[in-house]
């Protein structure tokens, strides 16, 4: 597989490589515990229609210097996020098709928020339907556009019992997600 461009900066420091020459752009971000490695076998397949950026969190034992990845600035999605866009904006990448894997998944959310004009479209593989926060109830339907998240309540939306996600595109674009989980006391 090969690379598209010279990367320095955050880009390095972040092991980022983009491959592929398609008219879309897509960042593929692997979870906790993991490295860019995770989407070795899918890559080639994806570059034939996408521009595709991968790369290393600071977390990863894939970084070299270990030293970059300090809990105190990363001791919520937050940080995560901000690096995320700071990458995509260092590379004059995007909009994109976000594919957030694990913890990713919430980073992607997060940064999407930040910067709707960054993102077209999040797919989140086994991410976490939400994070709790004392006498935080999740009970809702959202939908992402490429216009920036909009609040939409679904029928059933919070129907079921316990913790779950559920999500669908039309096609269009858009992305349907639906949380759900009880409220905490």
């Amino acid at each position: 597989m090969g690379v598209n461009q010279k990367i320095s900066g955050l880009a390095a420091v972040m092991n980022a490589k983009i491959i592929g020459s398609g008219e879309r752009s897509m960042v593929l971000a692997h979870g906790f515990g993991g490295d860019q490695s995770v989407w070795e076998k899918i890559i080639p397949v994806l570059s034939q229609s996408f521009e595709v950026l991968v790369f290393d969190w600071p977390f990863s034992g894939a970084i070299k210097d270990q030293t970059l990845c300090d809990p105190s600035k990363y001791n919520s999605f937050d940080a995560f996020s901000d690096d995320l866009i700071s990458l995509m904006e260092e590379l004059k990448f995007g909009p994109v098709v976000f594919v957030g894997h694990s913890m990713s998944g919430m980073i992607g959310c997060s940064a999407s928020i930040k910067r709707p004009d960054l993102f077209t479209n999040l797919v989140l593989i086994a991410a976490s339907p939400r994070w709790s926060r004392p006498g935080c109830r999740t009970n809702s339907a959202t939908l992402i556009t490429p216009g920036g998240p909009g609040a939409a309540a679904g029928p059933g939306a919070g129907a079921a019992a316990g913790a779950g996600a559920a999500g669908a595109s039309n096609g269009e674009g858009d992305v349907w997600y639906e949380l759900w989980g009880e409220t905490e006391s």
